[in-house]
């Protein structure tokens, strides 16, 4: 199979999260001009800028960003900045309110706005070396450009590519067999039709790559590009989520996920991977600890939940998986519920206007319990924490509003101990005991306190 990589082709030695490295080589490798020390300060001046301006307006994630970002400057050592990141804080995010968003949309003109000058800024160094005669560095500086604004004209212009529409920039040479229609396929460029007809065929299907996934799919290359958004959105909610909590999970290289054309594709996979199972011909998807891989195929028209919510469900378990790793069965343990309540909490996953964001009181699982709630059928927390994954099933919609609950109430007082809580579980270490041993209070406890969220939720 070829793949087809989604991310800008960096260098081999050259980190995209670590942009200003590059920088720093630069003036260790070749001197400091006056340039580039100008523009190292500039860089650095404006990132801190960013950074108090996202701080001022409660904008954590952002401000994290930029100090992850400028945390590798070699100015860094500068006491100043090192206070605005410690004082930084949990990106987490309780509440988002339209005020809230307001102070996002302008932070983020200003970032991008910020990023465009970094880019021609970059480039305008690149063409210095260029012009000095180290090429090498040159095209270093022009890809560093990219990661700050992916679309800069100029520099991948000097890199010699090209724009293809609706494909993206390639090698000039590669986009000109696209512009005619033709799209690689093992060593052979092809009519689109004839590669669309083999990749439909597993044993050549498209493969896209992001950060953190791969995804394989016979389906079609935008149904694949789809799927992994999708996950990928909901790792980075993940990782915020959980951030100072738990941490990233080191997994064994891209984890995978395959997405199949229809449901017989799957079917046929189930029958030579994972058995002839009733259990999975009746799931809309699902990821195996078997072979550590989420399996989805298009979802009929009716189908309650969306193949985005069972992709972001099942892709959360895969996260969960690298995060906590299982020493035993948990489904046949007390508890269970947390363990379907973190994946079906980021199945709430929705970006607006670039802002990843999760918890959706309105987000089709807590709407259907907050209906069941004022009907009176919810079970009591006494009795639902004790329920295994036989019990849990058809509960997922309480799964999914006590997660919410134990994330967000309070502005997320009780979510350290619920992370803890989720821990043992998923290492099915569980026990009749665990819910008071984590919380440090019984689970009736607690029920004045959820009822009353529950009712205010809007």
């Amino acid at each position: 199979m070829t793949p087809i990589r989604v991310r800008n082709r960096l260098h081999r030695n050259f980190h995209p999260r670590s942009p200003l490295r590059l920088l720093l080589y630069l003036l260790l490798a070749a001197g400091v001009s006056a340039d580039e020390s100008g523009t190292q300060k500039w860089l650095t001046d404006e990132h801190m800028k960013l950074l108090g301006a996202a701080r001022k307006d409660g904008l954590l994630e952002e401000a994290l960003e930029e100090v992850r970002i400028e945390s590798r400057v070699k100015c860094w050592s500068d006491p100043a900045a090192k206070v605005a990141a410690d004082v930084a804080g949990r990106p987490w995010i309780t509440r988002w309110d339209d005020a809230q968003h307001r102070k996002y949309l302008a932070f983020a003109e200003k970032r991008k706005a910020m990023r465009k000058a970094a880019a021609a800024k970059i480039v305008a160094l690149g063409n210095e070396k260029k012009t000095a005669g180290d090429a090498a560095l040159a095209a270093r500086a022009w890809r560093w450009a990219l990661t700050y604004d992916p679309e800069n004209k100029e520099a991948h212009e000097k890199l010699g590519e090209a724009l293809v529409e609706k494909q993206g920039w390639f090698p000039k040479e590669e986009a000109e067999k696209r512009r005619k229609g033709l799209l690689p396929i093992g060593t052979e460029w092809l009519p689109a039709k004839q590669v669309e007809a083999r990749r439909a065929k597993w044993a050549e299907a498209w493969v896209v790559a992001g950060e953190h996934f791969e995804v394989t799919s016979n389906h079609s290359l935008a149904g694949a590009q789809d799927v992994l958004a999708r996950v990928e959105e909901m790792y980075r909610a993940v990782v915020r989520e959980l951030h100072g909590l738990a941490e990233p999970p080191a997994t064994e290289g891209l984890m995978k996920i395959y997405y199949f054309a229809s449901r017989a594709d799957l079917d046929e996979h189930d029958r030579t991977a994972h058995g002839d199972r009733p259990g999975l011909k009746q799931a809309p998807g699902f990821f195996s600890n078997e072979d550590r891989i989420g399996h989805f195929f298009p979802l009929p028209a009716n189908a309650l939940n969306s193949l985005q919510d069972i992709v972001r469900h099942e892709g959360a378990h895969q996260v969960a998986y690298w995060l906590w790793k299982a020493q035993g069965q948990p489904p046949s343990r007390p508890h269970f519920w947390a363990w379907e309540g973190f994946a079906t909490y980021f199945e709430s996953v929705e970006v607006r206007d670039g802002k990843v964001l999760v918890g959706s009181p309105n987000h089709l699982r807590v709407k259907q319990f907050r209906e069941e709630f004022a009907a009176g059928k919810h079970v009591p927390l006494a009795e639902f924490v004790t329920l295994d994954q036989r019990g849990v099933s058809g509960k997922y919609g309480q799964c999914a509003a006590l997660t919410n609950f134990f994330m967000n109430a309070g502005d997320g007082k009780h979510r350290e101990k619920f992370v803890a809580y989720v821990k043992v579980i998923h290492e099915a270490r569980a026990e009749a005991g665990t819910f008071e041993t984590a919380f440090g209070k019984k689970p009736a406890e607690f029920q004045a306190e959820w009822e009353a969220w529950v009712r205010a939720l809007k």
